[in-house]
């Protein structure tokens, strides 16, 4: 939450109505579980926060995510660099475009969404063939290993949190 919305009170309310703490061990403590299962049946969404005492600095560990975030921004970049060679703005400043690997969606390229793969534990059980397939190689550009190693640590770590509420 930026902070002209925690000045809101119905944001911080609403904030707060939505938002679970979760202990740094996930294992010790399962009351979390149903609270953030009961926030998902009612709203639709939870946000999973750490432990205020936590010292773990988050729910995943940040190096983790800085690695998945470098590899989401290289497949960014190897995306605009192959939609250059296409002889297209990669910017998306002269017009939005949209591929399976990566898609332009404002006018003025301020937006790019790069989908990828689920790669977590349990890829065969995700519904939505195209979550599964983008990035796979089953469909566009497969992810580099590098990318894919990233990618998967993340998801398995999202997963680790996730699987027990859903």
């Amino acid at each position: 939450i930026s902070a002209s919305h925690q000045s809101s009170p119905l944001a911080a309310t609403r904030f707060e109505e939505i938002s679970v703490s979760v202990p740094q061990k996930i294992n010790d403590n399962h009351r979390w579980v149903d609270e953030a299962a009961q926030v998902l049946e009612k709203w639709g969404v939870v946000v999973l926060v750490s432990e205020e005492n936590s010292s773990g600095g988050g729910l995943i560990a940040g190096e983790i995510c800085d690695i998945a975030n470098h590899a989401a921004t290289s497949r960014m970049e190897d995306m605009h660099r192959r939609i250059e060679s296409r002889g297209l703005d990669p910017s998306g400043v002269e017009e939005p475009y949209r591929f399976s690997e990566i898609v332009c969606r404002d006018e003025g390229g301020k937006r790019f969404d790069v989908p990828v793969a689920f790669l977590g534990g349990n890829d065969k059980a995700v519904t939505n063939r195209i979550a599964r397939d983008v990035g796979s190689g089953r469909i566009g550009t497969p992810l580099a290993p590098f990318q894919h190693d990233a990618i998967k640590e993340l998801h398995n770590g999202i997963e680790e949190i996730a699987k027990p509420v859903v």
